[in-house]
């Protein structure tokens, strides 16, 4: 899963570079096509609203939210690609388990709404890895996680803030009685910057 989640952050990055400019101003779609006819109203505004140019990467400190058994994470995420509605998301991120040597690397796949506005919702669903000394190998306990948040970020804004709900549960599958969770319902508040 780091693995896909590495070969999707670097591929989005090569297309991004690949894409030109539709128009000179990304705000305002052209009102007549290259041969010289009127582009309908109707067709102006959605080019108008693809256009709009989301920062596509962003870094930001979360305090508790998808870093599970941890405090906070600091984390990195690529926007990937726009969706009818808004576009995805992914995410890794970096914590340090409190009292305890070892990381959490939370990873998730998410969709922020409404891509040409201040105010979204955010979802997503991923996994949490643990690692341990010595060594930082991974333990028996495995996390899934998710999220449900608002999140305030302007299209073409640097300032990101985002507040939810961050469920996750770690199981160990090799436990004595077979198996064993720990749920987790945490809420999540991160400060960020996008670029």
């Amino acid at each position: 899963l780091l693995l896909l989640l590495c070969n999707l952050i670097f591929y989005s990055c090569l297309l991004s570079q690949e894409k030109e400019n539709k128009y000179d101003d990304p705000l305002y779609a052209p009102t007549k096509n290259p041969n010289g006819a009127k582009v309908p109203k109707a067709k102006r505004d959605i080019q108008k609203a693809d256009s709009i140019r989301f920062s596509r990467n962003a870094v930001y400190g979360e305090c508790l939210g998808n870093a599970g058994l941890g405090l906070y994470s600091l984390n990195y995420e690529r926007h990937i690609s726009n969706t009818k509605s808004g576009f995805l998301i992914a995410r890794i991120g970096y914590s340090w388990l409190y009292g305890e040597s070892g990381v959490n690397i939370p990873v998730l796949l998410g969709n922020v709404s409404s891509r040409n506005k201040n105010h979204h919702v955010e979802t997503g669903v991923g996994m949490i890895l643990l690692l341990h000394e010595p060594g930082f190998k991974l333990t028996d306990y495995w996390a899934v996680t998710g999220n449900v948040m608002y999140r305030y970020q302007k299209p073409r804004g640097n300032f990101l803030f985002r507040i939810g709900w961050t469920p996750s549960i770690y199981y160990n599958i090799f436990s004595e009685s077979g198996w064993s969770a720990i749920m987790l319902f945490d809420i999540g508040v991160s400060i960020g910057f996008a670029f």
